[in-house]
């Protein structure tokens, strides 16, 4: 099988890209081949956070470009979107409308199935995608995050409640939305970067994410604040760039400001005990061999329950494949129902997580204690946490079941 995986949107660095890279690990895995075409029409300021292989990275704005293009898309058996274009609204910056004008160009000129996966989670981000009802119209399978979030209202809105079920009712039509989870080799991370429980610090708490106030960077600065600093540990955060939302954040929050230096070349022996420090954006290999030094692990997304369905992020995944303990904001774990047991998160047994939230920070802490103090029930509860996860999201399932999917419904 050939696969074209296109990245409208061009290669923004986060979850979108991460999930074309593991898509493509598993399509090499089983022998498939596949080429990664991705728009080059605007740069993203996280645009070297993955390395990608078997990449055409071209501007869509060319017109000459076109049909090249097209005739790697015609050349597979199957297109997979994997992004849009993005558009202006209000004071964001899209892509050039050129760019939009020849994806269409480009969409009305392929033959082969096309499938689009709708990784935006709300409806500020869906509707700056360009195109989206062309898009909906010419894809043949679709799959969102979630049954009820906000994509398929946008669907409803474009096809109006009696044409949204020719999306969502196998019984009228064949075109339908599925769900997905974001897919991840699991092995591959620990066999590259997993540690002895020797080599891993304790006393070292490690956020990932970026600057923007779903992915819980407040809670992070709350916990530090009451428990983690006056523990005498290190507080680290990763990830937060220079963007317009990094004046409210400096305003907002007490920190060391190392955003200019290399965590890999900063003596941190001095910030135990003090205001958490914080560090810009990180490229994948390094900060994962970053995190497997790490005692605990942080992803603090806060996100509306009707938007995670199954899907944990793949910072979720990559603290817990790692070797760090991961430390999960409760409340997403309460609205994300593990895919083989059927329960919340929160309600499975043996999931070696600490499950943090604002009301809860003192229990968490007198766990952290605990598990710094015993590294063999530290080691047992990250043994815990990775077959926990894995069960849930491992790549060889996850795109086992899409790509059955895919193909009962297009062949």
């Amino acid at each position: 099988m050939r696969v074209t995986i296109v990245m409208g949107r061009g290669l923004e660095g986060c979850g979108v890209s991460k999930y074309s890279v593991e898509m493509a690990k598993y399509l090499r895995s089983h022998g498939h081949r596949y080429t990664i075409i991705a728009s080059k029409d605007k740069s993203w300021s996280r645009k070297d956070a993955h390395i990608f292989d078997n990449l055409v990275h071209l501007k869509f704005a060319d017109d000459s470009n076109i049909s090249t293009i097209v005739n790697i898309c015609n050349a597979s058996d199957m297109v997979i979107l994997n992004s849009l274009p993005s558009r202006p609204i209000g004071a964001s910056k899209g892509h050039d409308s050129k760019v939009g004008i020849n994806f269409r160009k480009i969409l009305d000129q392929v033959s082969k199935p096309v499938v689009l996966i709708q990784h935006d989670h709300n409806k500020l981000s869906i509707i700056r995608n360009d195109g989206l009802e062309e898009v909906v119209n010419r894809s043949d399978i679709i799959f969102s995050h979630a049954p009820n979030n906000d994509f398929v209202n946008e669907v409803k809105k474009i096809y109006g409640s009696i044409g949204l079920a020719n999306f969502l009712d196998e019984n009228i039509s064949e075109k339908r939305i599925f769900n997905f989870q974001p897919g991840m080799n699991f092995d591959d991370v620990r066999n590259t970067y997993w540690k002895s429980i020797e080599q891993t610090n304790p006393r070292v708490h490690r956020w990932i994410g970026r600057t923007t106030l779903w992915k819980g960077f407040e809670l992070m600065f709350n916990f530090a604040r009451n428990h983690l600093t006056p523990a005498s540990c290190l507080t680290v955060l990763e990830g937060i760039e220079k963007s317009p939302a990094f004046l409210d954040f400096k305003n907002k929050f007490e920190f060391n400001n190392l955003i200019d230096k290399n965590p890999d070349n900063t003596d941190l022996t001095e910030y135990y005990g003090k205001l958490p420090v914080v560090f810009t954006l990180f490229k994948n290999a390094p900060l994962l061999e970053r995190m497997s030094k790490t005692g605990f692990g942080y992803q603090l997304s806060n996100m509306d329950p009707k938007y995670i369905h199954h899907s944990i992020e793949y910072t979720h995944c990559e603290i817990v494949a790692s070797g760090a303990t991961p430390v999960f904001r409760k409340e997403y774990g309460d609205s994300c129902t593990h895919f083989k047991y059927g329960d919340p998160l929160t309600s499975c047994s043996r999931t070696g997580t600490i499950w943090l939230s604002n009301d809860n920070m003192e229990e968490c802490m007198n766990t952290i204690k605990m598990l710094e103090n015993d590294s063999a029930m530290r080691d047992d509860w990250r043994e815990m946490a990775f077959e926990f996860y894995k069960s849930h999201q491992n790549s060889e399932e996850v795109f086992q079941r899409l790509f059955n999917t895919i193909f009962a419904e297009i062949t």
